[in-house]
């Protein structure tokens, strides 16, 4: 699935210990990575010096923690990370990104303006054996193209990583219609036994949950229950424009959620 990683890199303790974790974690990809900074270009003081700076600092990182045996290289530009990021994603062919979030920061804006998939490490990394593709817990919406959209590039990541322990799908029923609420939700569990089987030909432990109500409301404290090592949401793709769709529940997937999540954008 991903032939070079962009990693967003800070020059601190997180940003190495997180480096660590993703490189251990998706190894078997053998992945080219670009470990990529970007300084805020208003910042007062002399901005090629602290480019510079910047750049010797992450070669450092690279070459102490990264394998010996992986590829990779090094990207420092002042600008507006919103912008000079997706840009350089674009221009360096990267078919992943990994974005460390640490804990009570918002990553909204750039999941917006990435069109490619991307790995959320959020809350405090762990050991950088801890495994993340152990636990999956994938939300979706049941429509066709959508949802095999999202497994299928889920399924190619998997044959590179390896096979997790557990998949759990999850899908909530928005009762609108006292009188319709029971057909929705056999409807629902119908469609969800067919995607279930498919999942399960993966060879892989796979379960399935039902919800109802508002999924805003009721799928994160669900998913924090379930305690997955990776949340996995998928996003509509704007065509063109080379942004993904953050709705109202996507958002509150990322948002209300703490655990490691992968983005997946679909057409």
């Amino acid at each position: 699935m991903a032939t070079r990683v962009c990693f967003l890199s800070d020059t601190d303790e997180f940003s190495e210990k997180s480096l660590e974790q993703v490189s251990l974690q998706l190894g078997g990809m053998h992945a080219d990575f670009l470990l990529a900074h970007v300084v805020d270009s208003g910042l007062s003081g002399d901005l090629p010096s602290i480019v510079h700076a910047t750049e010797n600092v992450l070669i450092d990182m690279a070459m102490r923690i990264l394998p010996k045996d992986l590829f990779y290289g090094v990207s420092v530009e002042a600008g507006d990370v919103l912008e000079t990021l997706p840009a350089l994603v674009r221009e360096e062919g990267c078919s992943l990104v990994a974005i460390p979030g640490r804990p009570g920061e918002t990553l909204i804006p750039l999941v917006r303006v990435l069109p490619v998939p991307q790995l959320l490490l959020r809350n405090e990394p762990g050991r950088p054996t801890d495994p993340l593709f152990s636990h999956l817990v994938i939300p979706i919406d049941l429509t066709f193209t959508r949802t095999y959209a999202i497994l299928t590039q889920l399924r190619e990541l998997l044959d590179s990583v390896g096979r997790p322990e557990r998949i759990t799908l999850l899908h909530c029923v928005r009762l609108e219609e006292p009188g319709t609420s029971q057909d929705l939700v056999n409807s629902a569990s119908e469609a969800m036994e067919r995607v279930l089987a498919d999942v399960l030909t993966w060879d892989i432990p796979a379960e399935s949950v039902i919800l109802s109500g508002d999924p805003t409301v009721e799928c994160p404290p669900k998913i924090a229950g379930l305690s997955p090592s990776l949340l996995v949401v998928g996003l509509s793709r704007m065509g063109d424009l080379l942004q993904v769709v953050l709705g109202s529940t996507g958002e509150a997937l990322i948002e209300g959620t703490s655990c490691p999540a992968l983005i997946l954008p679909v057409n």
